[in-house]
């Protein structure tokens, strides 16, 4: 009995010799607390794309600014999809259209359908097509015309190589050349300052003498 009491004693002794700091548990919590959690940064807007800038004929604007931007041949106001205009004769090869507008102008009550190919020539060694043709009336759909209904103004011009070619309504070229348009789609899109704008499409083609450093005529025809 007195050696059981002798061995308690000395293990109580050894308990009370280690520091109470030593026996304190220290928490650590699973989560950190509130307040202490670092959110990651929102992600920035997303920013529009910047507008494309281009020389030649804006189809959207309605005008016509031959801007070159850092050169010749360079900032060219790309093709539409489904227009090709065609070359045979003196100038040959299948091309693209860069834009085509249809118009009714309400104080002169005709209608004028422009096409242009490669605008301001900025495209080196590509055939420079511009198409102007007047009617009377609005642009109907299936409607069809030439050069014997053209209105003054009218005109179709060919420059490639430094060359010439062309057509117009009251000038020089018109009686040995001609054209035909042929409107298969014309739809009225909306209301303009000037009258009324269309969404037209169809055939158009042309046989245009030499006018000017030209030999030789060149037939056309468009698709659009």
């Amino acid at each position: 009995m007195a050696r059981t009491r002798t061995f308690a004693l000395a293990a109580a002794l050894a308990c009370a010799a280690v520091p109470a700091a030593a026996q304190q548990r220290v928490w650590v919590p699973s989560t950190p607390p509130r307040g202490t959690v670092t959110q990651p940064a929102p992600a920035p807007a997303p920013q529009p794309a910047p507008a494309p800038v281009h020389g030649g004929y804006d189809h959207h604007r309605g005008g016509s600014g031959y801007g070159y931007g850092s050169g010749y041949g360079q900032d060219v106001a790309p093709d539409l999809p489904n227009c090709t205009v065609t070359f045979s004769g003196a100038v040959q090869g299948t091309y693209g259209c860069s834009s085509v507008q249809t118009e009714w102008r309400r104080g002169e009550g005709i209608s004028t359908v422009r096409i242009l190919s490669n605008p301001g020539q900025q495209i080196l060694n590509r055939p420079a097509l511009e198409v102007s043709v007047g009617f009377g009336g609005a642009p109907l759909a299936r409607g069809a015309h030439s050069n014997r209904d053209a209105v003054q103004g009218t005109a179709v011009w060919l420059r490639y190589n430094g060359a010439v070619w062309g057509a117009q309504a009251g000038g020089p070229g018109l009686p040995a050349g001609g054209y035909a348009l042929y409107l298969a789609r014309s739809t009225d899109t909306g209301e303009t300052g000037y009258g009324r704008a269309y969404s037209a499409g169809g055939t158009f083609t042309a046989d245009l003498p030499a006018y000017s450093g030209a030999s030789g005529p060149v037939h056309v025809e468009v698709r659009f």
